[in-house]
This record gives structure tokens, C-alpha cells and sequence, in this order.
């Protein structure tokens, strides 16, 4: 699966919302203008892919979610429609790390259901998502009630030793033990050491 990623701040996401897309060609202003750059990103990935693998589309609904769209829902229902047979594989999340990603303490399980839980009734592609699962009654649980088709996960989660630091800017950063090293997960980036620390 080859990703195209159109939210958590990266350059497709900011297309699509009004408050970062102040453009004034064709790429900006009304919602079809606004998805043109992420549609043309999902159409150049197939067209250098071909058959050989599936194209994912990861995009952040949050925000979006909150706008008012004239003709549908919000603007993340319109976004969808308008994109929903384009990618391979859906993969729907919140927007910024302290709603995404923040500690299962501070957000509750499966969070992110009333945000994305429209996608699968606009989109006949198969939607991952994730949410601060805790259980695997939840993530069954959304399967079977039809919010979700997989759940995605990180590797980090139930490989090897982990311990959560600080890096000093107020975000946590978690060390994994792998079989090589340690692999340092600050949000999306990974760095090995060989050898450890």
C-alpha cells in the first residue's frame, strides 16, 4: 500500500482547509477547488503505481468535520463524497496529536467515532482508522457495527520493552526495544540506532 497523507498539518491537508488554502486559482476556494491538489496527488500515485499496489488516502476530518458545507453535512462529508471512489483504502483520523494520539488518560477510547464515523456510508472503499483503542471489544465492536472496516495500530504497540520521555518541547517520545537497537517514535518519525543507546 503506497500512501498519499492529506492531514496532520502536511501540504495536502492544508489544501483542503480554508483557513491555510488563501489561494485564488483553481486550487482554492470553493471545496472542489480545494481537493483538486489532493485528488491529482491519489491520481499520480495510481498512474506510477499501477496495478502493482493499493493507494491509500490518510486525511485528517476533525476540523473539517466542524465546517458547514451548503450541500452536505460538513465539509469533511463533502470532501469524502467528492473523493470517495479515488483512493484504494481510506484511512480517516483526527487532526492534530493531542486529539489523535494523546494519552489514553486524557481521551477517551475509540474517540474518534464521532468524528469519522459517516466515511463508510459515503465511500464503498475499505476505511481504517484508529482511536485510542484500549480494548479489543471496542475495535470489534466498531467493525461489526459497520464504523470501521480494520483498525490500524503501530508497531509499537505490544512489540518489545517501551518507556515514555520527554524531548524538552512538551511532547513525549516513546522508546521501543526492537530486535536492532531502539527505534525512537516522536508522532511519525523513526530513527534506529544500531546497537542501542
Amino acid at each position: 500500500i503506497v500512501y498519499v497523507y492529506a492531514g496532520m498539518g502536511y501540504l495536502g491537508y492544508e489544501f483542503l482547509l480554508d483557513d491555510y488554502n488563501q489561494r485564488t486559482d483553481e486550487y482554492g476556494g470553493s471545496i472542489e477547488n480545494r481537493i483538486r491538489f489532493v485528488r491529482e496527488m491519489l491520481e499520480t500515485t495510481r498512474d506510477v503505481v499501477g496495478d502493482r499496489c493499493a493507494v491509500a488516502l490518510r486525511v485528517s476530518l476533525e476540523e473539517l468535520r466542524g465546517k458547514p458545507s451548503e450541500h452536505f453535512e460538513s465539509e469533511a462529508h463533502e470532501v469524502v463524497s467528492l473523493l470517495s471512489d479515488v483512493p484504494d483504502l481510506w484511512d480517516v483520523k483526527m487532526d492534530s496529536s493531542p486529539t489523535d494520539c494523546g494519552s489514553s488518560r486524557f481521551n477517551d477510547e475509540g474517540a474518534h467515532e464521532p468524528i469519522i464515523n459517516f466515511v463508510k456510508s459515503v465511500t464503498d472503499k475499505p476505511v481504517v482508522g484508529v482511536g485510542r483503542f484500549t480494548s479489543p471489544d471496542t475495535m470489534v465492536s466498531q467493525i461489526r457495527r459497520g464504523v470501521l472496516d480494520l483498525i490500524g495500530g503501530s508497531q509499537g504497540h505490544g512489540c518489545g520493552r517501551q518507556a515514555v520521555a520527554g524531548d524538552g518541547s512538551g511532547h513525549n517520545i516513546r522508546l521501543q526495544q526492537p530486535r536492532l537497537g531502539y527505534a525512537f517514535d516522536s508522532y511519525h518519525e523513526r530513527i534506529r540506532v544500531p546497537g542501542g543507546l
